[in-house]
């Protein structure tokens, strides 16, 4: 059986780390019940290392449990890119933005999204309220523009428990 991706967002591993129900029964589904392998990409990476560098001391605690989990589980990291890709990137979310794919979206929600299907992921579990909303076919075209995959964005209160 070919291996299934699925990349985890910041909010949701904290949710995870701090026992938010539906964080951690979405995640037991998608591990559980349909075998997915689960990755961290690195902008979601950066946003970890951030808090816990630069968070008030509650957000530092829930960081260090973050990182205790993801040191404790199966969930492949990947903490930097290639320079070219880089670049690349930051011109594709700026693509996003341009066509108004993530109306209230950011270039960091578009990262998130561009690099998960980079690394082969066909769901995105997130609580990001910008990728929510997006219509998933103007989403998946602008990612097939970009040479990439299509993908599924979900949200851990839509997945049954």
């Amino acid at each position: 059986m070919a291996r299934r991706f699925a990349a985890l967002d910041t909010k949701l591993l904290y949710g995870d780390s701090c026992a938010v129900t539906h964080h951690r029964r979405a995640i037991a589904h998608l591990r559980g019940n349909l075998r997915f392998d689960f990755v961290i990409c690195p902008t979601v990476w950066f946003e970890i290392r951030y808090a816990e560098e630069n968070g008030t001391e509650e957000v530092k605690r829930r960081t260090h449990l973050v990182l205790q989990d993801i040191d404790d589980s199966t969930y492949i990291v990947h903490r930097t890119l290639k320079e070219t890709y880089e670049k690349a990137f930051r011109k594709h979310a700026q693509d996003f933005l341009d066509r108004n794919v993530l109306p209230q979206g950011t270039k960091v929600d578009a990262r998130v999204l561009i690099e998960a299907s980079y690394f082969d992921c066909t769901e995105l579990l997130t609580t990001r309220n910008a990728l929510l909303d997006a219509d998933p076919k103007q989403i998946n075209l602008t990612l097939l523009a970009c040479g990439l995959n299509e993908i599924t964005v979900l949200s851990p209160q839509n997945l049954p428990s």
